[in-house]
């Protein structure tokens, strides 16, 4: 059940894996090569269908009625608090993508992830996002970094509780670009880099994190390879005041039982 969403096959390792234990134990869990090679390459050629389309827009984060610009990172919302914002001309340009947009009650990612986060209390699909950046020209200064942050907070209208993010980067490499997570209240921090395939889970709360700048490319050609993420964001049937959300901390002798 756990990657069907995107109308792929999920592999071997993605069936087998312990969610739960992992979010336990880290506060956040990786699952590399979740999806299979395919698919991937799919997904980012509509990825590349749309940003040929015109579609994307600078991202950016409203801080106190400022807009906060990220550098050389484009973003196009797909739902947006369990409400679809593409168009049906938009998801004729990209069927898998499309897929994702089941209705946000019935999500297909939804079962795996009650079935092994029962106190949670998940219901929906909140928000879909996908998001693009280009590696800078050589000798251009780095680019494409996201600020430390939560995903959520009890200040939000949103009942976001859970994040899931699958990076669809340039299987020949991308320099730079990892996600520095630093699991609240303790727990190791890590570098995750954005991996083709690679899937990440966190509680939305919790998890303090952030994007590293991308590199300039470093091979002989000097192409740009480019970082792709797809954000699901799902929600709690339950008020966002970030108890039932408690049970995602990592679990460390004398500060959790």
């Amino acid at each position: 059940q756990f990657l069907y969403f995107i109308g792929g096959m999920l592999t071997a390792a993605a069936q087998q894996f312990d969610l739960a234990a992992a979010l336990k134990r880290d506060g956040y869990a990786v699952i590399d090569d979740a999806v299979d090679a395919a698919t991937c390459a799919a997904l980012a050629q509509e990825y590349e269908d749309l940003h040929g389309a015109g579609l994307f827009e600078v991202s950016g984060n409203v801080v106190e009625e400022a807009v906060l610009v990220k550098q050389g990172v484009e973003e196009l919302d797909l739902m947006v608090h369990r409400e679809r914002r593409a168009s049906d001309q938009m998801l004729q340009m990209c069927p898998r993508l499309a897929g994702l947009l089941e209705p946000a009650d019935g999500h297909l990612l939804l079962p795996y992830l009650q079935s092994q986060l029962p106190d949670v209390k998940l219901c929906a699909l909140d928000q879909l996002k996908i998001q693009r950046a280009e590696m800078p020209a050589p000798g251009a200064a780095p680019t494409s970094c996201f600020p430390m942050h939560f995903d959520t907070s009890a200040e939000f209208e949103t009942r976001r509780t859970v994040t899931v993010l699958l990076y669809l980067t340039d299987d020949d490499g991308v320099s730079g670009g990892e996600l520095d997570v630093f699991p609240f209240p303790a727990g190791a921090t890590a570098a995750l880099a954005p991996k083709r395939g690679r899937v990440v889970v966190f509680g939305s709360f919790f998890l303090y994190h952030r994007t590293r700048p991308l590199l300039p490319p470093t091979g002989p050609d000097g192409v740009p390879r480019v970082r792709r993420a797809l954000s699901l964001w799902f929600a709690s049937d339950e008020k966002n005041d970030g108890i039932v959300a408690q049970s995602l901390l990592p679990r460390v002798a004398g500060v959790i039982p």
